[in-house]
């Protein structure tokens, strides 16, 4: 459920901005031939967002294979 703040910041968001930037990538991105639709656009929208969140929270894996941890932890921090 939303917060009374995260749905006055989606309300106050700048979507046309948001949108155009999507439709670039799409445009970007598209093969010869193929028409840009909206699926496009929310494609690279999502790609875009789950790269943001993959720097923005890396975490370890959940898998709780400890092999997993261990190159993660080597991938971060180097051979320890």
């Amino acid at each position: 459920m939303l917060t009374d703040e995260k749905l006055k910041r989606l309300c106050a968001h700048d979507w046309r901005t948001t949108i155009k930037a999507g439709t670039d990538a799409a445009n970007e991105k598209r093969r010869k031939g193929t028409r840009i639709d909206g699926s496009h656009v929310a494609w690279e929208l999502h790609r875009d967002a789950v790269s943001v969140s993959r720097v923005a929270y890396a975490a370890p894996p959940r898998s709780g294979c400890l092999h997993c941890l261990m190159v993660w932890m080597r991938s971060r921090h180097g051979n320890w």
